[in-house]
């Protein structure tokens, strides 16, 4: 399933690079795909840990900062 994922990234990213350099434009669909695209597979756990490492190393700094 990661590698269809990846098949399918690759052939976004290629699209846009081409619509990029033939329209100096990319669409606003391209966004949209790439977004479902990064849907599928998802792991819940692997998402609430990167929610708290990410997030909690601003949060100490400011906590620290304000003290």
């Amino acid at each position: 399933m990661i590698m269809i994922k990846n098949i399918l990234f690759v052939l976004v990213l290629l699209y846009s690079a081409y619509s990029d350099y033939k329209y100096r434009i990319i669409p606003d669909k391209i966004h949209i795909i790439i977004i479902l695209i990064g849907l599928i597979n998802i792991n819940i756990l692997y998402l609430i840990l990167g929610l708290i490492l990410i997030s909690s190393s601003p949060f100490v700094i400011a906590i620290t900062k304000m003290v």
